[in-house]
């Protein structure tokens, strides 16, 4: 896909979701529920128009990470891919917002008081989006080249092109196992286990990959 259609691309995803935005103003109550605890229950409650936050972040990350692309693509070596890379992530994430947009949506507008009451469960849900999303950018590092915006980019491996390769390799292999396993379980686990389960497999990837990253460079060093 060329760069001209991710850009095409990240515009409907971004539009989409403003769109959605403006429109649930004329059908959403007044007062909404606009923030949930770790148990899943409503407490906050604002106005229809914080549902606006959601389309907000569409165009920042949109119009960032576009930018981002565009201006280390000129900036950097290796450009190409590594343009394609962030583009592609941009539109996970866009993606991910998305669905996660209309989810609260659909919850504001019915009053939903408890999210892990619903038949399709916010932890659930989120591990399986996240899970997802975690697959592809798994499968995307290993072929992202040495750069200071994308990537596994830690000190020790920035200045080496054999220990940057191994880490995005092992990294991407870990992104893609945890993602797997987090969307799997979405379809069996529920409530606030949901989110745990998230989280800690989230840690694991980044403290095992960290570790992993810092050996291999000590060991091109030896060599």
């Amino acid at each position: 896909m060329k760069s001209k259609m991710h850009i095409t691309l990240i515009i409907v995803l971004v539009s989409l979701s403003v769109i959605i935005g403006i429109t649930s103003l004329f059908i959403l109550p007044d007062i909404i529920p606009v923030h949930y605890g770790p148990d899943g229950s409503a407490d906050r409650y604002g106005s229809k128009f914080e549902a606006l936050i959601f389309p907000i972040m569409s165009i920042i990350i949109g119009i960032g990470m576009t930018i981002s692309a565009k201006y280390y693509s000129k900036k950097e070596n290796n450009r190409k891919y590594n343009e394609k890379a962030m583009y592609i992530v941009c539109e996970c994430l866009l993606s991910v917002l998305l669905v996660l947009f209309v989810y609260f949506l659909y919850a504001q507008y019915n009053n939903v008081e408890n999210l892990y009451s619903l038949k399709i469960n916010i932890g659930s849900l989120t591990l399986i989006v996240f899970g997802l999303l975690f697959v592809i950018t798994g499968n995307i590092m290993p072929k992202v080249k040495r750069n200071s915006v994308i990537g596994m980019r830690t000190p020790w491996i920035m200045n080496d092109d054999d220990s940057w390769k191994r880490s995005q390799r092992f990294s991407g292999f870990t992104l893609v196992i945890g993602g797997i396993i987090m969307t799997v379980c979405g379809f069996f686990v529920k409530g606030a286990a949901g989110m745990f389960i998230l989280l800690s497999i989230t840690a694991v990837m980044i403290i095992v990959s960290l570790i992993y990253s810092y050996r291999i460079s000590k060991h091109s060093e030896k060599n």
